[in-house]
This record gives C-alpha cells, structure tokens and sequence, in this order.
C-alpha cells in the first residue's frame, strides 16, 4: 500500500481519557469511521486464492474502537516546569459494525476474478480486520502519540491539573 490518505479523523470520539497514577500509565479509548485511500500493488495470496493486480483501493472501517496505552514519567522542562514525557505506547483495536474494501484493476480487469476475491474480502471482514488491519491503523495511532507527545512536552502538569 502506498499513498495512503485517511478520512474520518474529525470525526473522532474520545470515549475515556485517564492516566493512573501508580503505574504512571496513561489510557486513551476512542472511537471513529475512517475511510484509507491509497494506491496497491498485490502479487501474493489471500484466502488462499492467488492475489494480484495494481490500482487504486479504499478501505472503510466502520465504527473502529482504538485502546491506547502510553507508560509514562515525569520531567521538568528547560523552565523547570513538571510535565509528562511517554516515548512508547501500546495499542489494542476492534472493528466494531464492518469494513468494506475496493481493490480497482484487481487481477488487472479480470471482473470474475475480482468479484470473487472482493466478496471473500467483505463476507470475512472481521478476518481481514483482525489480521492485516494493523498496518493501517498504526499508522493512525503513531500520528496520533506523536501530537500527544508534542502537547505534554508543551503543556506544564500544572496548567493540565488545574483545567
């Protein structure tokens, strides 16, 4: 996959936010659709069907449920002011409703074929899901620890407990 674009980030719910303090583990539990978009190219197999062609594919996933879990510690920066510091994160997700997937020039026009293999993909769904969502949605979630990385660097502790 390559060239990938994800939509659906603005939509995004934050279901729980927390941090325990005695294991300096902080916890984020969100929710969203997205939808990646991209270009492919396969030459391998899946569903134990050979599996190749190159173009375009959209990947949808409905109602997508992402557990994040961020050790942390507590630093003082260059001001002298407490904040926190994660460098790693862990992160459990689940599709929750269905995914539907599009793959164009799919065993390069081949619509049999491609109607097959298409149809194996959204019947299996939860499958394909559990086993090769990973890679996109990593991908979500590190540009997500990123940005949270960047705020607690900036944001003081103080100012955090005070909101």
């Amino acid at each position: 996959m390559m060239d990938t674009k994800v939509y659906g980030l603005n939509n995004l719910v934050i279901d729980e936010l927390s941090a325990s303090t005695n294991v300096n583990m902080g916890r984020v539990l969100f929710r969203t659709d997205l939808l990646f978009t991209g270009t492919y190219s396969a030459n391998g197999t899946m569903f134990f069907q050979p599996m190749i062609g190159e173009g375009r594919y959209w990947v949808v996933l409905k109602n997508l449920e992402v557990e994040l879990f961020a050790p942390y510690n507590i630093a003082r920066n260059d001001f002298g002011e407490e904040i926190i510091e994660s460098s790693e994160y862990n992160f459990r997700f689940d599709v929750k409703d269905k995914a539907e997937f599009r793959f164009d020039n799919l065993y390069y026009g081949d619509t049999e074929l491609s109607d097959i293999m298409h149809s194996l993909f959204n019947n299996n769904w939860k499958f394909a899901t559990n086993h090769y969502g990973r890679v996109f949605i990593s991908k979500v979630v590190d540009t997500m620890a990123k940005a949270y990385k960047n705020y607690f660097r900036l944001a003081p502790l103080r100012s955090l407990i005070e909101y």
